[in-house]
């Protein structure tokens, strides 16, 4: 992997503010591979087309590829956060709030391919075992994390998109408010989604008939 620009934000919700950290060092461009690798890599990543070029997200997206300004990683960063924002004003009465963390963006080149990733960490207190005092960071296991990369063809065109969350379900604010995406739902998808709910069907039918149960669902 080569990395041809990178940023790091923190988002802080409480004081609706963006805060920019260096991460120029060779740690933090293994972490960024990792995302990466993690997202394409994956058997249950989710994949997403555009719904024009003119959304924010994409639009920014397409000029760092065309010119590496850096000034579209602050773009994309401020967008999140004010969505964060809407979001966490809107679920405040359910006693829930979105939780802290980083916005990772990077451009880079693989196998002579352009990508964009934008991934969002969720940050963790740990215990600093040297200073023994509690700091804040990302972790590289078991982190919370919402992934987004995009595939840019040699037209500088958006190719592919691929989401991939922490969570078994994809979190609506990333995917529909913030990127503006839609998924792109395949044959099989379909398929497995009718199929699961005439299974469900059967259930409340022959809950008390185990026989008829199997018969009909093999049918």
């Amino acid at each position: 992997m080569h990395i041809l620009s990178k940023s790091l934000f923190h988002i802080d919700l409480e004081k609706n503010a963006l805060n920019l950290r260096e991460i120029d060092n060779i740690d933090a461009n293994n972490y960024i591979e990792i995302l990466a690798n993690e997202i394409l890599n994956s058997d249950i990543h989710k994949k997403y087309k555009i719904r024009n070029e003119n959304t924010q997200v994409i639009k920014s997206i397409i000029l760092m590829s065309k010119s590496s300004d850096s000034d579209e990683f602050y773009q994309i960063a401020s967008r999140l956060l004010d969505v964060e924002m809407r979001t966490q004003a809107n679920i405040e009465h359910l006693g829930t709030k979105i939780r802290k963390g980083s916005l990772i963006q990077a451009l880079f080149d693989m196998n002579n391919e352009k990508y964009f990733l934008i991934s969002k960490i969720d940050s963790d207190k740990y215990l600093d075992e040297v200073s023994l005092k509690e700091r804040s960071g990302l972790r590289y296991s078991d982190k919370a994390y919402k992934n987004c990369i995009v595939k840019i063809n040699p037209n500088e065109e958006i190719g592919y998109i691929y989401i991939l969350e922490s969570q078994s379900r994809t979190t609506k604010y990333w995917y529909d408010d913030f990127l503006e995406l839609t998924e792109v739902r395949s044959n099989k998808y379909n398929t497995e989604s009718t199929f699961s709910i005439i299974e469900n069907i059967l259930k409340r039918n022959f809950k008390d008939n185990k026989n008829d149960l199997t018969m009909y669902r093999n049918q």
